[in-house]
């Protein structure tokens, strides 16, 4: 696992690709209709025939909230949904360049430590592994929750196990 949080995993079920659809479409609201229809779904976004994209609904703002994308295979009597938990896009650059300027200023204390001591360059040294440790904290925290929640619900929706 990298320093982005991401869940890719396999569900399997007895269902078809057709009734897994239809659930799906049961309980996601349709992003063009989140704000002028029905209010009341588990999932905001599209399904159809070829995939899915959804992001679970949460009662508070989370910007590390996973966007979750899937497709449905058929594999004999039962069917496959493959399932990838990503950050939003502009959500993971923003946390690669945090984390960038975080090593960035990790790599420009490192002289400190061996001319003056870890001491001495603590203070230089400290700010950008607390703020780096925070955010990482944050950014897990914020997405595994919501992501988990996410997964198995989408396992009772559908009957399925994960491999």
């Amino acid at each position: 696992m990298g320093w982005l949080p991401s869940i890719d995993c396999v569900l399997q079920c007895s269902r078809t690709p057709e009734e897994i659809r239809r659930i799906l479409e049961f309980v996601t609201v349709q992003q063009n209709r989140k704000f002028f229809g029905q209010n009341d779904g588990e999932f905001t976004g599209t399904v159809s025939d070829s995939g899915f994209e959804l992001v679970p609904r949460l009662p508070y703002r989370n910007s590390f909230v996973p966007i979750i994308r899937g497709w449905v295979e058929t594999d004999g009597e039962r069917s496959k949904i493959w399932i990838k938990m990503r950050l939003h896009p502009a959500v993971a650059v923003f946390c690669r360049i945090w984390f960038g300027f975080m090593f960035f200023g990790l790599l420009c204390g490192l002289p400190a430590v061996f001319t003056e001591g870890i001491l001495s360059a603590l203070p230089l040294i400290f700010p950008e592994l607390a703020m780096a440790g925070l955010g990482l904290l944050l950014v897990r925290c914020g997405f595994q929750r919501p992501a988990n929640r996410s997964l198995e619900r989408l396992k009772e929706l559908v009957g399925g196990a994960g491999e």
